[in-house]
């Protein structure tokens, strides 16, 4: 089993079922910030990056060793981790990591699916832009349908789902307008 270690004290288990199959939900505005800001890193010269030296520490509970991962701070996605773990606590970083990668993953791969269900559209330059009960429906829902990557099993968002989702919570926002 993994353990995440903060600053080399004490650790506390990842729950793996929760990690792997998307029960943490995640506020939607929140990720939308993040969504912003990592946008916003990638037109950013990497002179401006925070380029501080990083580390991690892993503890592997059958052996008890501990191991420091050094981070390649010029990684865009270990950039987008730095900031996710000044702004959230130990406990759900790592869960909100994950979700904001699938969310990512999800977007790109049905992109034409979601645009012809007037749910995203292309921004050109600027950031796209996605329907808000899509990102909402997205954090929120658990992953429950699983796919092969590389080999591997891995659960990801069933696409039904998310629309049917999604419509519903447009209908809610149509009823509150009313």
């Amino acid at each position: 089993m993994l353990q995440w270690c903060k600053d080399g004290m004490g650790s506390r288990p990842l729950d793996w079922d929760t990690f792997t199959r998307g029960t943490m939900p995640w506020n939607a505005d929140e990720c939308l910030e993040v969504m912003r800001w990592y946008h916003n890193l990638q037109g950013t010269p990497k002179d401006d990056w925070d380029l501080r030296e990083r580390s991690l520490l892993l503890k592997l509970e059958e052996t008890g060793k501990v191991q420091k991962v050094q981070f390649n701070q010029f990684q865009p996605l270990n950039q987008l981790g730095f900031y996710m773990a000044q702004r959230y606590d130990s406990d759900v970083m790592p869960y909100y990591a994950d979700r904001f990668m699938r969310i990512m993953d999800f977007l790109c791969e049905h992109r034409e699916e979601l645009k012809g269900d007037g749910l995203y559209r292309e921004g050109g330059d600027d950031f796209d832009e996605i329907c808000y009960p899509l990102l909402q429906a997205l954090c929120e829902l658990p992953y429950s349908r699983t796919q092969v990557l590389d080999g591997e099993e891995c659960h990801t968002f069933d696409y039904d789902e998310v629309v049917k989702k999604t419509r519903a919570l447009l209908e809610e926002y149509c009823d509150e307008d009313e």
